[in-house]
Parts: structure tokens; sequence; C-alpha cells
């Protein structure tokens, strides 16, 4: 049997690299070389079609098919030149040791998206980065002053890292830039000297931004559209430090007991997920234990309109066998997602069918992370799981695209049978083939 659909992949541990011998795939799109697969690449080694490649240990894009658009090299340390890096490379991410000035004349111009990893840190200078550059990324390390053009008038998108501190120099940035982005790791506070720039519409915290928001400090001249504040986020949310203009709002489900009522029905009530205009979030609803008091009716089932096609969990939900709507077609477990459901039911081994294998993958069974794949509606077709801690039983065959946070950990079984996915995004050494025969009752 050939999963002939499945596109990506991650090499993560594999010592002799060997595409053929990964797993049966002809059409793999993402490939990512771990730190133990250091052999230099031969031609035609890496599969023809594929558009992504992340070099772990490799200090050199050598023998890169003309395919890739791409490129990620974590120890890349050698002055950057247009010849170094091929001339089909749109993407290009510097990793961690990159820490050289550079001028408009290093970079192919081809290159669209320009990430300078996480040591850079070298001075901005005029006519830094050539024109056809519309997303950059300046590493934690980066902490130098933004000064007037130097940064091209092209640029859509800018992120910064953790120390960057240099707040009164956004004044320089041009006004083409829409997306501002703090970093994962930024955690500073805005201090007064803080100006949004007033061309910017998404403004984006990181997953360890946990600072109170001063009253009006995210007010700009044009209105900030979109406001997304990450994990770690638990600060006051109201309609002070909120700015009027924002229509779409995300803060971790954390952070909702920490938000104003007004605020609630603007932004996180069924109305506000019914009334969304942003193409992308319609149809889409989080459900956390704010909602439960208007979402589940008393036989805990969920009640929602069959409007809403996605649907993320976080933590005190329920999930049980016809819980979840059939119009759901995206379903998401939260990084906070509990099984409520499970607190108080008994799993019955005779009923529950289980691989053996997945039980035994932890040493302590923890039933409020266990998710059956008979519980999954047979409409859901995408599934992404971003707690490490929970179990799957089997992804569930009408599933044709699944993913995992980078720290699962937990067995990934899938039926030998199993001929619709076409998108894995796992690590390799959790995946584990299963045939129905092999299933067994969970042991409690």
């Amino acid at each position: 049997m050939e999963i002939e659909t499945l596109t990506r992949l991650e090499d993560d541990g594999v010592t002799e690299y060997q595409v053929e011998e990964w797993l049966p795939v002809q059409h793999i799109k993402e490939i990512e070389l771990s730190a133990s697969n250091n052999k230099p690449i031969e031609k035609n080694q890496l599969p023809g079609y594929t558009k992504s490649i992340n070099l772990i240990t490799h200090t050199q894009p050598e023998n890169i098919p003309s395919s890739v658009r791409n490129l990620k090299i974590r120890e890349f340390d050698e002055d950057l030149t247009q010849e170094k890096i091929p001339s089909n490379i749109s993407s290009l991410h510097l990793g961690e040791y990159y820490d050289k000035p550079i001028t408009a004349s290093m970079i192919p111009p081809n290159i669209t998206h320009l990430n300078l990893g996480w040591r850079f840190s070298a001075d901005l200078s005029e006519e830094m980065l050539p024109a056809t550059v519309k997303s950059l990324v300046l590493g934690e390390t980066f902490n130098t002053p933004f000064k007037k053009n130097s940064i091209p008038n092209s640029l859509k998108i800018l992120e910064v890292g953790a120390n960057f501190s240099e707040f009164q120099s956004l004044i320089h940035l041009p006004e083409s830039i829409e997306t501002f982005i703090f970093g994962d790791n930024f955690n500073r506070s805005l201090e007064s000297n803080f100006k949004l720039p007033k061309t910017i519409k998404t403004l984006i915290f990181g997953k360890q931004f946990n600072h109170p928001i001063p009253n009006g400090i995210l007010e700009n001249e044009d209105g900030l559209e979109t406001l997304k504040l990450g994990s770690s986020f638990a600060q006051p949310l109201t309609i002070d430090n909120v700015p009027s203009s924002v229509k779409h709002l995300e803060a971790p489900n954390r952070a909702q007991q920490y938000v104003s009522e007004e605020i609630f029905n603007k932004y996180y009530s069924l109305k506000a997920c019914l009334d969304n205009k942003d193409p992308s979030k319609k149809g889409h609803l989080e459900i956390g234990d704010a909602h439960k008091k208007y979402l589940f009716d008393k036989g805990l089932k969920l009640v929602i309109p069959p409007s809403i096609n996605s649907l993320t969990l976080h933590n005190d939900a329920f999930l049980k066998k016809h819980n979840i709507p059939r119009s759901i077609k995206y379903l998401t477990f939260g990084s906070d997602f509990i099984n409520t459901d499970n607190l108080t039911q008994e799993i019955d081994g005779a009923n529950i069918q289980e691989p053996q294998a997945a039980a035994n993958a932890i040493s302590n069974f923890d039933k409020r992370f266990f998710i059956r794949a008979r519980d999954i509606p047979k409409t859901t077709t995408h599934i992404s799981i971003n707690s490490p801690h929970i179990v799957l039983d089997f992804i569930p065959s009408h599933i044709t695209h699944f993913k995992t946070s980078k720290n699962y950990f937990q067995q990934i079984n899938i039926l030998k049978n199993n001929n619709n996915l076409k998108s894995l995004k796992i690590k390799l050494l959790n995946l584990n083939y299963i045939i129905h025969d092999e299933l067994r009752p969970l042991q409690k």
C-alpha cells in the first residue's frame, strides 16, 4: 500500500538518509533533515518535486532541487552572496548563527521572504534589502534602531524578537508595512515611548508576551484592525486598551477570565463568531470554559449553528460520541485541551477500541487527554493537535489533513487501508502503521 497523496514529512532522528526507505511516499513536498543526518546531499538525492527544505547541520545549500522555493539553513555563517543561494529560492531563513552586515546586492532578487536568524544584530543601513522583499524577520538578538530608508517601501510584514526595545525608532518604518509582529520570545513591557506606526493594520504578540497593555497605547492613525495575543497572555482586556477599530481579537483561552463583558460579547460570543466578516475566520468558533453556560444543553451536547464548520476546543471541553456537530470540517485541539467528559466517566474496556501500543506509549495514562476516533464526525477532514499530552487511538480514515505541534511525543497510529491522507505534519518517529485487527481494548 502506498500513501501517494502524503505531502509533508519531518525527518527527526533518522540516521541513514534514504528517501525511499522512509515511507512508501511518492509526493513529499516538505523535508527536514535532522541534526543526526549530516551526510552530504548528493545530486538528485532529494525528490524533484520538493518545495521546502530545512537543513539542520548542513551549512551549504548544495544539490537543492530546482522545485524548492523555501530554504532554511540553520548553521549558515558565511558571507552571503547571490551565488550561494539557488536562484529558485523565494523564502530564505539563515538560522541561528548568521551575524554579518548585508546589502541588497547580496540577496538574490527573487527572495520575497527573508529571515535573518537568531543572532543577527548588525546595523541597518540604507538599501539594505532589495525591493523584492515583502516579509522580514529580525531574530532574538536584534535590538538596533531602525533608520530612515533602511527598510524598503516594498515591505509588508516585519517581525522582531526578544531583545528589541528600540520602540522610538518605529517612526522610521515605511508606510508600506501593514503587519508588525513581536516574536514568540518577546516579553517586554510596552513603555511610554511605544507608538504604533500609523499604517499598521495587524499587530501580533508571540507566545511569551504577558504584560499589561496600557490604555490607548495601541491606537494609531489608520486604525488597528487585528490584534493577536500569544498563549502566555493573561492580562485585562477592556474597551480602554483594545482600540475600537479592532475587528478581530485573538487571545488565549486562559485570558478570558480577564476579559471584560463588553470585550467578550464583541469578540468571543457565538454572535460575534457568526457576525465575523473576516473570510479567514468565517465559520470558526473557539470553545473553552467561558462558553459552557450557553453552548451546551443539559445533556452536555454542543449546540451551535450549522454555519460553523471550524472548531477549536480548549480547556474543559466535552468530547464524546455525537457531541461534535456534523458541520465541523476543521477540528483543532488547543494546547490547554482537557476532555471534561472523561473526568467523571469510566472508560469501558469492552467498548473502547484502542491500539495497545498507544496506551503503553505514556507511563501514566490520563483519560482527560484521550480522544476516540469514533467521536470525530465523519464529515471532519482536518485535525490539528496542539497539546503534547493528547492521545488519539488512530487517525480516522476520513481525515485528509493531520498535524501535531512540534513538542508532540505520542504515538500516531494510521490504519494501513487509509488512502485518504493528503497532508501529514508530524515527527516521523511517532508514526506507526496498524491494521484493524491489531486494535485492542484500552487497559484501565
